[in-house]
């Protein structure tokens, strides 16, 4: 086949994979999704992720910003790969979040004033507040009767819940100029869901449809217990917090066995795998395409008739009938933010 990977490199790269169609052969051109699950790693662990704070600059900016590909949040590689053909609805999203702010004329000088003075300007910006303090409160009613407003503002709002707008629109008819001023407030988490529908040709892919699916809801599962090297200093130390409040009595910590048997109890449960998908082509990464971090399996659809009606394969090895249809919907939401130099992006260059 022309462009074709070879077997014995296709082989190593899909070794232990399973994959849908049962006999998708993977050559320089073949387009597809890869999907690989890691364990969860807490972002706050001591020595791990951002776990150094927010003084360990280095640390920080290698796991929350990395242009080389930091994931965060993952850790040991968490069962097999699942490699599954481009669906229909290949798509992306993102969303920043931005909203209007009433910025008053005060409220304007005062942010005018602090730009200043963190520009080295404290004296002039000061007096520039002064000022503007005086002109904005101009327009109350003057002399005695102004002074007399502007003292009774804030009492009567706060005996009776009124905004100084519903004062001064009851009161004078106006109200202050809202000055409305649409700011950044931030990005959002990208989400993105995939449909995979699958039909099996003969029982072997009948098998692989299944796994697949029980793969993804393993996956998304919370793990019953806890027995991280933190789990079992955290359980020491609560052992040790109530000894310390019984008078009297030595302190001393749990040993293994009984960290172990309260950890597997049901005190813990712990947080479920990650997943990593990568839109490939042959071997390689498709850049073309948004590439995600991290992400985590927020919801897995599975339905067992997706034509209508239900029917199955008999398999006589494992005295099993297995569904011969199925459609996998899969939700994901990107653990981390992306930033602007993470996309595959040169705003300068030219296209002819």
């Amino acid at each position: 086949m022309s462009g074709a990977i070879s077997i014995s490199d296709e082989a190593k790269y899909t070794a232990g994979a399973e994959r849908y169609p049962a006999d998708m052969r993977i050559n320089k051109q073949t387009d597809y999704i890869r999907f690989q699950f890691y364990e969860y790693e807490p972002p706050f662990m001591a020595n791990q992720g951002a776990g150094g704070g927010f003084m360990d600059v280095k640390k920080t900016k290698d796991y929350y910003h990395s242009k080389s590909g930091n994931q965060g949040n993952i850790g040991k590689k968490a069962g097999s790969d699942v490699l599954l053909y481009m669906p229909q609805d290949v798509s992306t999203s993102m969303s920043t979040t931005w909203g209007g702010k009433e910025i008053t004329n005060l409220a304007s000088t005062t942010l005018s004033t602090y730009a200043q003075a963190t520009d080295g300007r404290g004296k002039e910006a000061l007096q520039a507040l002064q000022t503007g303090i005086r002109n904005q409160t101009s327009g109350l009613p003057g002399t005695a009767a102004g002074e007399l407003v502007r003292l009774g503002l804030a009492a009567t709002g706060a005996q009776t819940n009124l905004g100084m707008n519903d004062i001064l629109g009851g009161t004078a008819g106006n109200i202050l100029n809202p000055n409305t001023e649409v700011l950044f407030g931030g990005p959002s988490i990208r989400n993105i869901g995939f449909k995979f529908k699958m039909a099996a040709r003969d029982i072997r892919e009948a098998r692989t449809m299944l796994r697949i699916c029980r793969r993804f809801q393993y996956h998304a599962a919370a793990k019953y217990g806890g027995t991280s090297p933190i789990t079992k200093k955290i359980v020491q130390g609560l052992e040790q917090i109530g000894k310390l409040s019984q008078k009297g009595e030595k302190l001393n910590t749990m040993n293994e066995q009984d960290v172990k048997n309260w950890s597997e109890s049901n005190n813990f449960i712990s947080v479920p795998d990650l997943c990593l998908f990568k839109y490939m082509t042959g071997d390689k990464v498709n850049t073309n395409l948004n590439q995600y971090k991290a992400c985590a399996i927020t919801n897995v659809d599975v339905n067992f008739t997706p034509d209508g009606s239900y029917s199955t394969v008999y398999d006589k090895q494992s005295d099993r009938a297995y569904p011969t249809a199925v459609e996998l919907g899969i939700t994901l939401v990107e653990t981390k933010i992306i930033y602007q130099d993470q996309i595959s992006f040169d705003p300068d260059e030219e296209t002819n």
